[in-house]
């Protein structure tokens, strides 16, 4: 029993994370989202909608490839191979809606393809990092077919909500 008190006094409270809500989406946009030309901030702006409207984790938005995204006129589908919750390895189709606002997920996504000049047949990730070139004076997807990783993606992440 002193050991379990001793544990107990010693301890740190746990530290919850807050959840992003839709006005933070709102901020986001209209703070990055007025230059639809930067890559980066298309991206950034992709990334986020797309994971808060289709309820995404992020193991599920890096492994996201070009290949697996279906477009249609007023929504998009999204195969998710694998993910947390897919007990049976099955695979699972998420569906994203237009929904005609600043903050429509389907809109940024499909900027972000064509800015990225990604094709939607290729096996590439859609999210990976951003290189800026000087001679052309431009920002372009990297060569290498390797998602985003985890720790840039936070650190894009706490850098855009600051």
């Amino acid at each position: 029993m002193i050991i379990e008190r001793a544990k107990r006094i010693l301890s740190k409270p746990v530290l919850k994370k807050e959840p992003i809500t839709a006005d933070h989406l709102q901020n986001v946009v209209d703070k990055i989202g007025s230059d639809r030309a930067h890559l980066p901030n298309v991206r950034i702006c992709a990334m986020l909608l797309v994971g808060y409207a289709g309820f995404l984790r992020y193991s599920e938005i890096d492994n996201l490839k070009m290949c697996k995204i279906k477009k249609f006129d007023t929504y998009v589908s999204l195969n998710i191979e694998t993910g947390k919750t897919d007990v049976y390895r099955r695979g699972n189709n998420v569906i994203i809606s237009k929904t005609n606002l600043p903050t429509c997920p389907v809109v940024w996504l499909l900027t972000y393809i064509n800015l990225a000049k990604l094709a939607l047949d290729s096996n590439q990730y859609v999210f990976r990092s951003v290189r800026f070139f000087k001679s052309i004076n431009s920002y372009k997807l990297a060569e290498v077919n390797r998602p985003l990783s985890y720790t840039r993606a936070r650190e894009l992440l706490l850098g855009t909500l600051t």
